[in-house]
Order: C-alpha cells, then structure tokens, then sequence
C-alpha cells in the first residue's frame, strides 16, 4: 500500500510517498519547495500573502506523474484561508496570518463578544492571527471581498476542493479557526452571526480520515486526513504512556492528548487551547514561538544549520529573551529586535553570533517549561516524559537543554511527523491498519527514537529561576 503526503509548512513544503508493509512505513521524500509569503504592493502598503497557485502548480505536476499510489491527502498550519466565489474560482492569493491587517482587531471584537463566553464556546487560545479575527477585519474594512465569496476553504481544505471537486472542512483544522462549538464540533452561529458573515460562506464540518474521492489528476483517492499539520504530527508521536508532546518547528506546540476539553479559569488564565485530534481526542495545548526567531535572524546571517547548533553548544551566556514577545512575532531584522531587547530589559546586548544563537536556544527551553509548568497546574498532572517531533527534533542541542530544564526525560522523533501521522490517517481511512493505538505501534516499528535524559538539573533550574524572574515577571498566573 503506497500513499502521498502533501505538508503545506509557513516556510516550505514536503511531499511524501509513503509505502506500507502491515508491520512498517517507508518513507521517500519526493519533492520539497519553499512555501513563504511574498510581498505585494498596493494602494496603502504592501500585504503579505500566500502564492497558492504556485505551489497548486508544483503539487499538481507531481502527483500526476506518480503510478501505483492509492491515496493522497494534505496538511497544512491553520487560522489563514482561501475565498472562492460562486464559481469556484479563487478570487484573491490567501493572505498571511502575520500580515498586520489583524493589528488591534482582536481587541476591537472583544469589546462587543464576552471573552470568557468565546472561550467556553471554542476553547481555543486567543491569538490575533486566527481565522476568527481575519474575517472580522475584512468585515469592519468593508472589504469588497467578502461580497463576491460564497465560500472559505483553510488552506489544506483548498487543496482537497482543487484535486477532488468538493468543498469541505476537515475538523482538525477548522478547531483553529475560534469559530468551531467544542461540544458540537461544527460553526458556532452564535460567533458566525457576531462576525457579521453569512453562515453559507462556512462548509460542512467533515471527520479526520474520511475518503472525499478521486484524484483529478490520477487514479488514487483524496483523503481528508488530519488536515492540520499538528494534529497529523500528533498522531505520530510514540506515547507509551500519558506523555507531553512537543511539535517544533516554525512553531512549537506543546499540550498533551485529552478525551474531553478544558476551558476552566485557569486553562482560560493561561492561555491553553482545545484543538481537534485524530480519534475523537483534544489536543490541549498552547502555541508558542518555535525556531521561527532563528530562522528570521538566518535570513540575515546565512549560517549552516549545523554550525549554528555547533557555535551555540560552545557559548555561554546569562542574558536571554522572551520568545513569545509580540516584538518578535513579525517578520523583520530579527538580530536587531533582539538586540532591542536585550538592551531595553537591561541585560546588555550579546557579544558574539555564537552567544546569540545560545540565547535564542535556551530562551526556548526555558519557555518550554514554562509552558510545561502552566500546563501541568492546568491538567492537575505531573508527566514524565516530553516527546518531541517535527523538524526542530533534530535539534540535539535543544533537545538535551530541554531535558535538563524539565528534568524530565525527552524523545525525540519521527522527524518527519506531519508527513507520518497524514500517511497513518490515510492507511486508517484505506482500512490498512485498525486505530491510532496500531499506528503508534507502527511508528515504533518504523523508526528510530533518541533518547536524553536530564543533566544538572539543579543547575539548570537555577538559572530557569533567574530567566522567569527577568522575562516572565509580569506573566505569573497561577
């Protein structure tokens, strides 16, 4: 059984063919594109979206020369979506959610909608980039767009409306949105008819791992597996046991799987979210910035990725940053944001790019614990074991700070988690293998995991203390 997997990221794409034996997976890596937004003038200013068509091209031209392929799906980050009109033509390239068309919108929606109501509705962290807060923004501009769209497609979404015909929303990723009902797991009219949008523009709600139809462009069926590229690297991670993961890349997220949402004050306090999983589960959880802040500072310093992880391990340093300071949330120079930061918090600025690149590593793994304290207050659970997967689990070097921040032991692995866990939501959908507990079983079977476990932890806690006391200060909750 062969299938394809489709990983639409915020700074490149991955395509799969993925081969299953009964007991293993083998991965191919067929092809891999840069996917970041551009730049386009207009009257007012230059807005940052996505090339959509482009990467439909790409996509296209390699799924139709593939034989011997029974399924493909695609994934995708969430919150930004496509407009389609009542012709099924896309009307304008989808715009970027760091795009800052959505400054101040949140805020502007909450004066008149109940926070806390929005969150017992959704349960879904409150981010200025959700889907919820992009429509809002088009509809208080009066945007002449929304006048001539009958539908919106997440971005994945549009990938399975393109290569099969049909317009649907997979679950996983209309969670993200802040519009989807927790308990009925389908459009809250009641926030719908707050934005001010016409509830048709909205498709039906449809379950991870559900067969749309035929490819267009060949003889396999398109899949809606877990169309958001967390929920699909979730579904690959190893657990044993009840275990935190940790999906990094671009982003980190970092929750744990639970059979029913939180939306008490305290996960409303902290910022957590209830997003949808493969099987019926929630990811709780909360985003935080992942390796977005060093890949914007390489933009300017051109360094190999190895060095990088090399210069960092031979610095030291006792100056760092908060990771998810809005001053480092939009695209820019991020080594003089940095520079800003350091200065304006009165910690000095770094000396050397080997010291930058250890702040930024271990300003990561102490917001990691951060999160993983909240989270653990949150669930009133004490958990083991951190699993880390995605790209950023390559990362040895932050993976070890990692373990000896927590003091808790990490795995690290699959790599290529998105892409895993699409391919095991197809083969359960193709009836290949029984349920998400076979598949985590495959996924042992199918490839090699690493293993830290911590050092110096009383050392590392100490300066944890001093990095919480200087960044954290006015972030205390509970």
């Amino acid at each position: 059984m062969k299938v394809v997997t489709v990983d639409f990221g915020a700074t490149n794409a991955k395509i799969h063919k993925v081969s299953f034996d009964g007991e293993k997976l083998k991965l191919t890596e067929i092809a891999r594109f840069e996917t970041r937004g551009q730049y386009i003038p207009t009257k007012n200013r230059d807005i940052l979206l996505w090339n959509l068509p482009k990467f439909y091209d790409i996509v296209h031209e390699i799924l139709r020369s593939l034989k011997d392929v029974q399924g493909v799906s695609f994934s995708s980050w969430g919150v930004d979506f496509a407009l389609f009109d009542d012709w099924g033509r896309l009307v304008m390239l989808p715009y970027h959610y760091r795009d800052e068309r959505t400054a101040g919108v949140m805020e502007k929606f909450l004066t008149s909608f109940d926070k806390r109501r929005l969150y017992q509705i959704t349960g879904i962290q409150f981010m200025p980039i959700n889907t919820l807060y992009q429509l809002y923004s088009m509809v208080i501009s009066d945007d002449p767009l929304l006048k001539i769209s009958s539908k919106l497609l997440l971005i994945a979404d549009a990938f399975v409306y393109w290569f099969s015909g049909e317009m649907v929303s997979e679950y996983t990723l209309a969670s993200t949105s802040q519009m989807l009902e927790l308990n009925t797991k389908n459009w809250s009219r009641e926030i719908v008819n707050a934005i001010g949008i016409d509830e048709k523009l909205l498709p039906d709600v449809v379950k991870p791992g559900t067969v749309i139809g035929k490819c267009k462009c060949g003889d396999m069926k398109v899949i809606v597996s877990a169309l958001h590229d967390t929920a699909a690297a979730v579904l690959s991670v190893p657990f044993d046991d009840k275990g935190i993961f940790i999906s990094s890349g671009t982003w980190s997220i970092i929750g744990v799987e639970r059979a029913e949402p939180i939306v008490t004050d305290k996960a409303f306090e902290g910022g957590f979210t209830n997003e949808g999983g493969f099987g019926n589960v929630i990811r709780f959880s909360k985003n935080t910035t992942g390796m977005w802040i060093l890949e914007e500072c390489n933009k300017h310093l051109k360094k190999d990725y190895a060095k990088i992880i090399e210069m960092a391990r031979a610095a030291q340093t006792s100056k760092w940053i908060d990771p998810d300071h809005p001053i480092f949330q939009k695209p820019g120079n991020m080594v003089s944001k940095i520079s800003k930061w350091l200065e304006e918090s009165g910690q000095g600025n770094f000396q050397s790019e080997a010291e930058l690149f250890r702040i930024i590593f271990e300003s990561l793994a102490f917001n990691y614990a951060f999160v993983i304290e909240n989270l653990e207050r949150v669930t009133g659970e004490e958990f083991r074991t951190i699993h880390i997967v995605g790209g950023g689990a390559r990362n040895d070097f932050l993976n070890q700070l990692t373990a000896n921040v927590t003091g808790k032991v990490v795995t690290a692995g699959p790599f290529e988690a998105t892409s895993i866990g699409n391919a095991l939501g197809q083969l359960i959908a193709l009836g290949e293998i029984s349920d998400v507990q076979e598949a985590r079983e495959v996924v042992k079977n199918s490839f090699h995991i690493l293993e830290y476990t911590p050092k110096d932890s009383e050392t590392w806690r100490e300066k944890y203390i001093i990095w919480e006391e200087k960044v954290k200060k006015d972030q205390q909750i509970f």
